[in-house]
C-alpha cells in the first residue's frame, strides 16, 4: 500500500492475515509517523506479525534507534534479511538454478 492513511491500513490489516509488515521509509519521515504505523499494525492485525522498516531512513539513522523509539522488531533495506529476519526465508525465498556455463 503505497501513501496510506492509518485508518485504512487499520482496516485492510482488520480484514486481512499477514506473516509480516514490511515498511519503506524515506529520509524526509520523522521516527515518530513511524511509530504511529507500528502501533496501527500492533492495534489492527488480527494475530502478532513482526513489523521490519528499511529504506533510505537507514541513512540516517541506526536500526537500533529505528527499532526502539518506533517499536519496530526489524530494521534493515536488505529485502531478503527482512525475510530471514522474519523467519520467512523458506517460505518465499528460493534458490536460483545455478547456471550451467559452455
Amino acid at each position: 500500500m503505497l501513501g496510506v492513511q492509518l485508518h485504512d491500513l487499520a482496516d485492510k490489516l482488520a480484514k486481512s492475515c499477514y506473516d509480516a509488515v514490511f515498511v519503506s521509509s524515506s529520509l524526509g519521515e520523522t521516527l515518530e509517523s513511524l511509530r504511529r504505523i507500528v502501533n496501527v499494525v500492533r492495534t489492527s492485525s488480527k494475530k502478532a506479525v513482526p513489523v521490519v522498516i528499511g529504506g533510505t531512513i537507514l541513512e540516517a539513522e541506526t536500526k537500533y534507534n529505528v527499532t526502539s523509539l518506533t517499536g519496530a522488531d526489524y530494521a534493515t533495506s536488505v529485502p531478503s534479511e527482512a525475510l530471514e529476519l522474519c523467519g520467512l526465508t523458506t517460505k518465499y525465498l528460493s534458490i536460483a538454478p545455478q547456471q550451467r556455463g559452455a
